[in-house]
């Protein structure tokens, strides 16, 4: 097909773009899991958790409580990491306090429990109790 001089063909816009260093679309777009779908897809006791949960919570679907179990697992796994370094280390200091600030400003930690310790015992029920807040 031959293009119009006033109408560029698409990949040459986008060869235009790049010269100019503007970032291409796909670099912009979060690439993040956001859910983790369980490894065993008909356990009968964690069925009944999540429904549990479901109904306790008013959450929407199984998928919010995925989500939820994995930002809780993430944040647990900081936690971990940050507890195996020592007690003055600059980097367990500073991601822990801002780990602990951001816990605690969500309301899923409580002030007073403001520990790495505490972290570790989060449970889901505790975040998706705060996801619809």
């Amino acid at each position: 097909r031959v293009w119009p001089q006033e109408q560029l063909h698409p990949s040459a816009c986008l060869q235009s773009c790049a010269a100019l260093g503007m970032p291409h679309a796909s670099f912009l777009r979060n690439h993040g899991k956001t859910a983790r779908t369980p490894r065993r897809p008909f356990e009968k006791q964690r069925l009944d958790i999540e429904m549990k949960l479901i109904g306790e919570f008013g959450l929407k679907n199984k998928r919010e409580v995925w989500r939820t179990q994995l930002t809780l697992a993430r944040i647990r796994k900081a936690a971990r990491v940050l507890l195996t370094l020592e007690d003055k280390d600059p980097k367990r200091l500073f991601e822990g306090n801002a780990l602990l600030r951001r816990l605690v400003r969500l309301g899923v930690l409580d002030e007073s429990k403001a520990q790495l310790d505490y972290v570790l015992a989060l449970k889901p029920a505790v975040r998706a109790g705060r996801a619809r807040e």
